[in-house]
């Protein structure tokens, strides 16, 4: 019980510390975060086994960590040097004959850099499973979501008061980019803006679980609206304060892309909950509806400077059609073998033409930097993986008749990280992709049995 107790703290804590700082992008942060995950892992295993016999994960979650399994394996041979020379990448002989000396090539160009791929995909596979393990309870599901919303508050906050103070640092450190938007202890606005988001849409999904569970559906439309608003002061007040907090963090980060693809997770939110059978039936569709209008009301009212920057001619000018018509050429040079995870910044400068920067470390799309780093095939794997989970949370938010909250908000995660993924690279910000897991993982395990 008490090792119960030191994991479920833990597992808080991870999820609660993933953004300091800078969203743990810093070699020493992440690094830190694999020991924890590390520990964490160990520690469910030790006190969780008898639950896993009891309820074993689903054959979509086993085929979809066979084919997490086949990434990592595939990683680990893009390292290795004995693997034949004719499917070692090409720059290995260009630097030989440059270098008038043999070299032992490798499939990766970066080699180092795939080992610290390698760690940190382990690390999130450990992050994953220990999440998925403890949320097996009812009550741990909902700690580790509030746990979510609560972190995601108390940064918005912290954002909202630097940047309405005008402060020009991230903690203690000045701040070297993005000064006219609010990044709270994230470097990158868009990173920030997925991050909340992932937070905000979680929060959505509790608001609306505490409005449903106290609310009578049976009374008038007048009635309804009445109690709506009583809730809403009442009990569901702090969850009001912390919606309506992150959703004006959001608007200030000025992420146009993080926007719509919140609005998109917040879509999907508003779906999912219309058709999980755990909502009670009367009159869920309208309410979800007048959820929804509200939501994008606030949007479009406040949302000017950020609604702006989606403007045609802004996005015609923007270098990423460059940058994903470079990667796609270098997709084709190496389709089945890739050039190494986590490569992609070192390789990308020998494509790089004068209408893009000089230093591009990402692919602005996490399809297609993928597909550069590992090659199709194994690229395909990940997003299957990914997908085959994300149908798991689709199925529990249909069948369960109670908690479908949890699977709505896993649906509605993958939602909004799927669609940022398209034109940014927040899944490679640890702490994005531990919040997105965590939230996965809870919507998994509660899918997982009938209620």
């Amino acid at each position: 019980m008490i090792a119960t107790r030191i994991a479920q703290v833990l597992a808080v804590a991870l999820i609660a510390l993933a953004p300091l700082p800078f969203g743990s992008n810093r070699p020493w942060a992440w690094s830190s975060l694999g020991v924890l995950a590390a520990i964490l892992l160990l520690l469910v295993h030790l006190t969780h086994m008898p639950v896993n016999r009891e309820h074993p994960p689903s054959r979509l979650l086993t085929i979809a960590a066979g084919l997490f399994g086949l990434v990592l394996i595939w990683a680990g041979v893009q390292i290795l040097p004995l693997t034949p020379e004719d499917l070692h990448h090409p720059f290995w002989a260009d630097a030989a004959a440059t270098l008038s000396e043999p070299l032992r090539g490798t499939i990766s160009i970066s080699p180092w850099r795939t080992v610290l791929g390698i760690y940190r995909f382990v690390t999130y596979a450990a992050v994953f499973w220990s999440m998925y393990k403890l949320a097996s309870d009812s009550r741990t599901a909902r700690l580790l979501v509030n746990a979510v919303v609560i972190s995601g508050a108390v940064y918005a906050a912290y954002g909202f008061i630097a940047f309405v103070s005008g402060s020009q640092t991230i903690l203690w450190f000045e701040k070297w980019a993005y000064q006219d938007d609010l990044t709270s202890v994230f470097v990158n606005r868009n990173s920030y803006a997925t991050y909340n988001g992932l937070c905000l849409t979680a929060a959505v999904g509790m608001l609306i679980v505490k409005v449903f569970g106290k609310l009578d559906l049976y009374q008038s439309a007048k009635g309804v609206a009445a109690g709506v608003l009583e809730i809403a002061t009442r009990e569901a007040a702090p969850l009001v304060v912390a919606v309506c907090l992150m959703m004006a963090t959001l608007l200030l980060s000025h992420s146009r892309m993080g926007l719509v693809a919140t609005m998109g997770g917040l879509a999907a939110m508003v779906v999912s909950v219309a058709l999980a059978r755990s909502v009670p039936v009367p009159r869920r569709w309208p309410l979800v509806i007048v959820i929804g209008v509200a939501l994008c009301a606030v949007v479009l009212v406040a949302g000017g400077d950020t609604l702006d920057r989606l403007t045609p001619d802004i996005v015609a000018n923007d270098e990423r059609g460059e940058i994903y018509r470079l990667t796609l050429q270098g997709i084709a040079d190496q389709p089945w073998l890739g050039t190494g995870l986590g490569s992609f910044g070192d390789v990308f400068g020998f494509y790089r033409t004068p209408l893009v920067g000089e230093s591009i470390d990402f692919a602005h799309n996490s399809y297609l930097e993928n597909a550069f780093e590992l090659g199709i095939p194994s690229a395909a794997c990940l997003i299957l993986a990914l997908l085959l989970v994300w149908l798991v949370c689709v199925r529990g938010m249909v069948m369960r008749r109670r908690d479908g909250i949890y699977p709505c908000i896993g649906v509605a995660a993958t939602v909004l990280v799927g669609l940022h993924s398209m034109t940014d690279f927040s899944l490679q910000i640890p702490a994005v992709t531990v919040t997105y897991l965590s939230l996965l993982a809870v919507g998994a395990a509660q899918s997982r049995r009938q209620g």
